[in-house]
């Protein structure tokens, strides 16, 4: 999986229209809501007004991997997905902020991948992990102790993974094989 900072970077220096962290969660939403065309949709909203065509060359290999890595993850269901988040070394404030907007741009993937429409036929514990995940897009760093709240991170990061994975297996029914990905030459 590429480095958050060096990908952020990357999408920051071409003028993507998010970071790293929304950018990933992103493409894990349409993924798991609609595979086909998912490598097309998603560079479309990351690269608006078909920038993605002009976006320099440093990022199409790290975009490339990062989708092949995250689907290859989420499709062998072997509970090795992990979203592209800051490293441990970073503040933890840092790191709540970056799983606020990987959430934000899961739930925003899951609607660009079509599943808006069809909400009221999902199963009841997607629905609730929407939910979740729509609070965890708010979540603030609490400022109480740094211990209980790195436990309370990691808590939450674990949940999110175990939680993407379901959402992957529920919906595929919903979804048809993976089309097309994205440039990564």
């Amino acid at each position: 999986m590429p480095d958050f900072h060096t990908l952020n970077g990357a999408l920051e220096n071409a003028g993507a229209s998010c970071g790293a962290a929304a950018a990933h969660g992103m493409l894990c939403g349409i993924l798991c809501a609609e595979a086909q065309q998912s490598g097309t949709r998603w560079l479309a909203e990351i690269f608006p007004d078909n920038r993605q065509q002009a976006r320099p060359g440093h990022c199409r290999g790290p975009l490339g991997e990062l989708f092949a890595q995250t689907y290859r993850g989420l499709e062998e269901g072997q509970m090795e997905f992990m979203p592209l988040l800051p490293g441990d070394g970073a503040a933890l404030d840092q790191r709540t902020d970056s799983l606020g907007k990987w959430c934000q741009g899961f739930l925003s993937g899951l609607g660009l991948g079509g599943l808006g429409d069809t909400q009221d036929r999902l199963p009841e514990n997607v629905s609730e992990v929407m939910a979740d995940l729509a609070q965890i897009a708010q979540a603030i760093n609490g400022g109480g102790d740094a211990e209980e709240e790195e436990a309370a991170f990691t808590e939450v990061l674990e949940y999110l993974r175990v939680s993407i994975q379901l959402i992957y297996e529920e919906l595929a029914g919903l979804r048809g094989p993976v089309g097309e990905r994205p440039v990564t030459h």
